[in-house]
């Protein structure tokens, strides 16, 4: 994958086998970081269990991609 493949701008998302393939990625990358800490601001991400990952992948017209 090309540096630009990596990024998905503001318009039109991808194809849903594109946009699945980037959440398999992003989780195989990042599943194991440890460091930060649960959110301060949002009472309901206070709570959460740090190791979990949530991903929310939208159109920026709002429409889910299934």
């Amino acid at each position: 994958m090309t540096y630009s493949e990596r990024f998905v701008s503001a318009g039109r998302l991808p194809a849903t086998p594109t946009v699945r393939a980037r959440v398999e990625e992003a989780h195989e990358r990042f599943r194991e970081v440890r460091g930060g800490s649960l959110s301060a601001v949002c009472p309901a991400l206070a709570t959460a269990d740090p190791g979990l990952l949530g991903i929310g992948v939208v159109s920026s017209r709002g429409v889910p991609r299934g």
